[in-house]
């Protein structure tokens, strides 16, 4: 979830100034500083059963172990391995929130074992 930033008093009119005294002088990152969007897969690859890593979306600095549930359409639904339910959710297949196994990264990626039973 995108937080105000520090210093900021969540008031619509006051938004203005806090910009002008905050970004006042301040050097703009350059566009070409960021990677790009990558393109859209064409298409939804994901079955029921295919394992993956998942943004925890209520603790979102841990990435998960997790299995794809079901697939309707362009959504699949994230379920995290050793885990209740309450943590999964739907997703769109494109999501930035999903991952391949960990396996088919850098071994240096943190990512939390699954929770035993």
């Amino acid at each position: 979830m995108l937080q105000p930033p520090l210093g900021f008093r969540m008031n619509a009119s006051s938004w203005p100034m806090f910009l002008l005294r905050t970004l006042n002088g301040a050097e703009m990152a350059p566009a070409i500083a960021f990677k790009k969007e990558p393109p859209r897969p064409p298409q939804n690859g994901f079955r029921s059963g295919m394992k993956l890593e998942a943004v925890d979306k209520k603790n979102p600095y841990l990435i998960c172990p997790a299995t794809i549930g079901e697939v309707k359409g362009d959504e699949v639904f994230v379920m995290f391995d050793g885990w209740r339910g309450a943590f999964d959710y739907w997703c769109k297949y494109d999501s930035r929130d999903v991952f391949p196994w960990a396996g088919a990264r850098s071994p240096s990626t943190a990512s939390r074992r699954p929770a035993t039973a």
